[in-house]
C-alpha cells in the first residue's frame, strides 16, 4: 500500500497538473488524429493529452484508439502526466534504459507502484486490462476507500473490486453498461485516455479538426455530425424520404423480380442470398430496411433497381434540409454489375432538389451512344455529386467541366460480395476542392480529388441507385438478366460547427 508521506507527493504532483491542463491553448488543427472522430466519446481526452504533451500518436496523423493498451504505454503515460519524475532504478531485465518507458518504469518501480509481473519482469508488452488500469489509478490516488459498486460482474474476492468502487465513486466510470464493468477485457488506449483525463480532473479543450492518418488513409470529420443513420432503431426509415422514378415507362422489361433478404416478418429478414419479391411500382419494395436474422446490429438498408428496359432510379434522403455540410459518409457494398449500376450521393441546393428530375447524372458512355455530355453533370442545379462507376471513382460539379475519374472502367480492384459493405466519404475541404474516397481491403483508401465546393446555404443529401438498361445487351434485346440490390448503411452528414444551430 502507498505510504501517506507519497500519497501527499503524488497529490500535489496531479493538483499542479490539472492546473496546467487548463491554462495549456488548444493545439493547432495539425493535432488532430484521422482515426479519432470529433464527436467519439475520447475525443476530448485525446485532445487533452496532445494539448498536454503526452501523446504525438502512434504514427504520423494516427491514435489507433481501439488498439489494446499494454503495460509500457501505461508506465509512460501516466509518467509524463506526473512531470516525468526520475526515477531509482529497476530490477526488470526487459526494460532498458533506451526503451521508451524505461525512465517510467523506472520512476514507478522506485515509488511503489509496481512490482512487476515477477522479481525481474515488468512485460511491458502485456495488454492490460480495465480492472488493471482501475487498480493503478486507485494506488496512484492513495487506494481511498469507496462504497462497493453494483456492477455484477466484479467479483468481491478479486484484486480491482476496491479500485473499481472507488473510480464509480470518484466520477471517473458509469462502466460498459448499467450493471457491468468488463474487468477483464483489454483496456483501449481510447478508454486509457479517458480515464486519464477525468482522473486529471476532465479540463476544458477545444476539440480540433483530424487530419490524416497516414498509416491508413484514414481521414476524421471535418466537422460535426448532424444526422446519422445506423439502422438499428425498427423506426429508422420514418428519418428518411424514399422513392423511385422511371424515366421511361413505354418500355417495361419486368414489372417484378428479385431482391437480397426475404422477409421474415417485419423488419426482420433471412440471408442476403434467399430473396424476396421487388414489385416496380411500389417503392417501399425497392427501398427497404432489413435486420438480418432479427439483429438489429445488423440493420441496414437495401435498394433494388430491377426495371432494365429504360432508365430508372431509387433515392432516399434524410428529411431535414442542412447548412454548412463539409462532409458526407456512407457504407455500401461496391459489387457493381459494371457500367451500367452505379450508386451516386449528390449534395443539392435545397430549393433546387426536385427527386423525380431527370437530372442528367449518368456518367457518359459516348463510346456507344451519342449523348451530349461530359460524364455527369448537374446544369441548372449547382449540384456536386460522386459516383462509384464500373470501377471508377468520379466527381461531378454542375457544368461537368471539373468532372474526374479515378482508374479505368472495369479496374476497381476492391469489388467485394453483397455481405460485405465499406466506407466512401465526400467531402468539401474548404480550399476550393473536394475529395471523394473508398475503403479498400486493407483499410486505407482509395481517393480522387476535384476543383469544387459544397453549394453555399441550405442543401439536401441525396443518396441514389441508378439502372440503366445495366444489364441488357449494348445495341438490343433482350433484357433478361437478374438484378441487383444494393446494401447501405451508416448514412452520415457532418457540417461545420459553426453552422450547428442553422439545421433543421
Amino acid at each position: 500500500m502507498t505510504s501517506n508521506r507519497f500519497r501527499q507527493r503524488i497529490t500535489a504532483i496531479v493538483a499542479t497538473c490539472a492546473f496546467t491542463v487548463v491554462l495549456v491553448s488548444p493545439a493547432a488543427g495539425s493535432s488532430g488524429f484521422g482515426d479519432t472522430a470529433s464527436t467519439d466519446f475520447a475525443a476530448p481526452a485525446i485532445q487533452w493529452m496532445v494539448d498536454s504533451g503526452l501523446t504525438t500518436g502512434t504514427s504520423p496523423g494516427c491514435f489507433s484508439p481501439d488498439q489494446p493498451m499494454d503495460r509500457g504505454q501505461l508506465a509512460a503515460f501516466v509518467w509524463r502526466y506526473l512531470g516525468e519524475p526520475a526515477g531509482s532504478g529497476h530490477p526488470f531485465t526487459d526494460v532498458s534504459s533506451g526503451d521508451y518507458f524505461g525512465d517510467a518504469v523506472s520512476w514507478m518501480y522506485g515509488a511503489g507502484l509496481t512490482t512487476g509481473t515477477s522479481p525481474t519482469t515488468y512485460s511491458p508488452a502485456r495488454i492490460i486490462t480495465r480492472g488493471e488500469l482501475a487498480t493503478f489509478l486507485w494506488r496512484l490516488d492513495g487506494s481511498r476507500s469507496a462504497p462497493a459498486s453494483a456492477f455484477t460482474d466484479v467479483d468481491r474476492s478479486r484484486f480491482y473490486a476496491r479500485p473499481i468502487d472507488w473510480m464509480v465513486d470518484r466520477g471517473y466510470t458509469t462502466g460498459t453498461s448499467a450493471e457491468t464493468f468488463s474487468p477483464d477485457r483489454a483496456l483501449s488506449r481510447a478508454e486509457f485516455a479517458t480515464f486519464l483525463y477525468r482522473f486529471a480532473g476532465s479540463p476544458h479543450v477545444v476539440v480540433q479538426p483530424g487530419g490524416v492518418c497516414e498509416a491508413t488513409g484514414v481521414s476524421d470529420f471535418y466537422g460535426v455530425k448532424v444526422f446519422e443513420q445506423d439502422f438499428i432503431d425498427v423506426n429508422a426509415m420514418s428519418t428518411l424520404s424514399v422513392g423511385v422514378h422511371h424515366r421511361d415507362e413505354f418500355v417495361v422489361s419486368q414489372y417484378s423480380w428479385e431482391g437480397d433478404h426475404a422477409s421474415t416478418g417485419g423488419v426482420n429478414c433471412s440471408a442476403p442470398e434467399e430473396k424476396r419479391t421487388i414489385h416496380r411500382d411500389n417503392p417501399e419494395d425497392a427501398i427497404y430496411m432489413c435486420h438480418p436474422g432479427g439483429n438489429p446490429d445488423a440493420g441496414h438498408v437495401m435498394t433494388s433497381i430491377g426495371d432494365t428496359a429504360g432508365y430508372s432510379w431509387a433515392w432516399m434522403t434524410p428529411n431535414q434540409s442542412f447548412s454548412g455540410v463539409n462532409e458526407v459518409r456512407w457504407d455500401v457494398n461496391i459489387t457493381d454489375l459494371g457500367n451500367r449500376q452505379f450508386t451516386e450521393v449528390m449534395v443539392v441546393p435545397a430549393g433546387n432538389w426536385d427527386p423525380y428530375a431527370s437530372v442528367p447524372s449518368l456518367p457518359c458512355l459516348v463510346v456507344t451512344f451519342a449523348f451530349p455530355c461530359d460524364a455527369m453533370s448537374y446544369p441548372g442545379l449547382n449540384a456536386i455529386g460522386t459516383s462509384s462507376f464500373n470501377g471508377q471513382l468520379i466527381i461531378a460539379t454542375p457544368d461537368g467541366n471539373e468532372t474526374v475519374r479515378d482508374g479505368a472502367p472495369g479496374s476497381d480492384p476492391a469489388r467485394t460480395s453483397i455481405r460485405e459493405r465499406r466506407t466512401h466519404f465526400f467531402r468539401d475541404n474548404g480550399n476550393g476542392t473536394v475529395t471523394f474516397g473508398q475503403e479498400q481491403e486493407n483499410g486505407s483508401y482509395r481517393t480522387v480529388t476535384a476543383n469544387g465546393s459544397f453549394p453555399d446555404g441550405e442543401v439536401k443529401v441525396v443518396f441514389k441507385d441508378h439502372g440503366y438498361t445495366p444489364l441488357k445487351s449494348e445495341f438490343g434485346f433482350p433484357y433478361g438478366e437478374p438484378t441487383f440490390t444494393w446494401h447501405w448503411d451508416d448514412l452520415i452528414v457532418a457540417v461545420d460547427g459553426n453552422t450547428l444551430g442553422t439545421n433543421s
